[in-house]
């Protein structure tokens, strides 16, 4: 059988900005690519080894979470198929030391999986099961002192970039894209910038937002995200259909961006925590970084303010409904709308593609509500009964609760003994055929007391039902639709274009096994 082995390679993003600057490029993927293919060709015992390859590439080595490629190969060693993991050094594998040491001492040797470190001068299989002591640990934690200073500095310098004017975001706003001299710099893209000056001047005229956003759309206008995917930047689609409509809340956000008059505001909201545990949180607006006329203005001041005037007060959308909304749209995953005149349930992008599968939702609200009330006072009931069942069951299981305890003592009664017949054995109280016999008995006890217990311990493991009686018994007894009470169960509720309806539950597994019998 042919044996394998993997790579796994990391490039981080301060790693490519140091090869944009001219310096040395040893982090490289090509780099790391072959100092790998050199260990193993200097070492005779991985000759004729396939070889699987891992890269990520520009992602933080602070996290393991968010790296694709890691997780896959996580996935491949435990499916077997490798049996040993080579590095550049530990950085590579990771920046934080507790969760690299992790890996090295258990989760690897748990798999079978050997660790080659080669810059590190680390082999798991040398290291007889152990990381390698405070040599390695400390390696570990100057890699993660140094990450976490790297990322004080990086921050520090974007806020200083922000503080001069310099562009630091990933992406530009629509209607700029970025210098090709100089990436914090912006330009205006003219074929953009004549959408924005359009969507100024409807708006200053007295045109709503859904009125703008249905005027783009009739035209096909290209959204920010096209313009992206036209110039090559990649970005995963929000919706199932793809970021390609005009919404309400898209036009307000141009309306409402200054950066449009000459404004560039920077440094709102600020990364804090370290590893997988990262998370955004905004700054307060003291914080902020405002710099005028360092990016060309779009449109004139007055302008600017003339069409948020028109929209004094205005948030996008109507005021929150007090009720949940469980209704969703299968084709690209909006919440439906209902409308005013005769309520029925509908897509908001019906009006604004009328080719779209989205267009051929219609169902009448009451309907809709009633279908979804039947369902689940059906599914709950039937649960209820299974519930009730299940009760009964766990009445004669608190019989077998004092028997596993009687088994336990008994086990710990054999276990004690077996030491006391050693001790007496080595100090001549019993012949050597005497202690073997005796020690042979103990151990055919301490199976069937074993079995007994791990029969009884899978008994008292069968999974206890996770809703809530108090809910399934509320919602089982509802007369009217009550959308607040059913999301405590329901987590959406699809409408199909031929009129048919889908209801998911949040325990789906359960559920769904009821539904197949025929309710819905």
């Amino acid at each position: 059988m042919k044996r394998t082995l993997a790579f796994y390679i990391r490039l981080s993003i301060s790693d490519a900005d140091m090869a944009s600057n001219g310096k040395e490029e040893s982090n490289s993927i090509t780099s790391q690519r072959k100092l790998l293919y050199a260990y193993i060709r200097s070492h005779e015992e991985f000759a004729g080894y396939e070889v699987l390859e891992y890269f990520d590439d520009g992602v933080s080595g602070t996290g393991f979470g968010n790296r694709r490629e890691f997780q896959r190969m996580l996935a491949d060693a435990q499916a077997g198929k490798f049996e040993c993991l080579l590095v550049k050094d530990f950085s590579r594998f990771g920046r934080d030391y507790l969760e690299v040491g992790n890996y090295m001492e258990f989760v690897f040797p748990v798999m079978g999986i050997r660790f080659i470190s080669v810059n590190d001068g680390y082999d798991s299989r040398q290291q007889g099961g152990m990381t390698g002591g405070m040599d390695v640990a400390f390696r570990n934690l100057i890699y993660q002192m140094y990450s976490r200073d790297l990322s004080r500095k990086v921050k520090s310098a974007r806020r200083n970039r922000n503080k001069q004017g310099e562009y630091t975001a990933p992406f530009t706003a629509f209607g700029y894209r970025k210098n090709p001299a100089d990436k914090h710099k912006l330009v205006v893209d003219e074929p953009a910038a004549e959408v924005v000056r359009e969507i100024f001047t409807l708006a200053a005229g007295g045109k709503s937002a859904a009125e703008i956003a249905r005027i783009l759309n009739e035209r096909k206008t290209p959204t920010r995200l096209q313009r992206q995917w036209e110039r090559g930047i990649n970005y995963k689609p929000v919706h199932n259909m793809g970021d390609y409509l005009w919404e309400n809340t898209t036009v307000l956000a141009v309306i409402r961006n200054p950066i449009y008059k000459g404004t560039l505001i920077q440094n709102r909201y600020e990364t804090v925590g370290f590893g997988d545990n990262k998370r955004l949180v905004k700054r307060d607006k003291s914080e902020w970084s405002v710099t005028e006329n360092v990016v060309p203005a779009i449109i004139s001041k007055e302008l600017f303010e003339k069409a948020n005037a028109m929209f004094s007060g205005y948030t996008g959308s109507k005021k929150k409904p007090k009720s949940v909304n469980l209704f969703h749209c299968p084709y690209c995953g909006r919440k439906l709308r209902k409308t005013q005149h005769k309520p029925k349930y509908v897509c908001s992008v019906r009006n604004r593609k009328p080719d779209s599968p989205c267009a051929e939702i219609f169902m009448e609200k009451g309907e809709a509500e009633q279908m979804v009330l039947e369902t689940v006072r059906e599914a709950c009931r039937m649960h209820l009964d299974n519930m009730m069942v299940q009760k009964q069951t766990d009445n004669k299981k608190k019989t077998s609760v004092c028997l596993l305890a009687e088994l336990e003592r008994e086990k710990q009664r054999v276990e004690n003994n077996t030491i006391q017949l050693y001790k007496e054995y080595a100090s001549g109280g019993y012949s050597k055929e005497e202690y073997l016999s005796l020690r042979k008995s103990n151990q055919s006890l301490l199976g069937e007391l074993e079995e007994k217990i791990a029969g009884i311990a899978e008994q008292e493991s069968d999974p206890e039902p996770e809703e809530s009686e108090d809910d399934l018994k509320q919602c089982s007894m509802l007369e009217e639709y009550d959308s607040n009470i059913l999301s405590k169960l329901i987590d959406r509720v699809y409408i199909y274009g031929d009129g048919s309806l889908q209801v998911v539950f949040k325990n789906d597994d359960y559920f769904q096994s009821v539904c197949e019998e025929g309710i819905g």
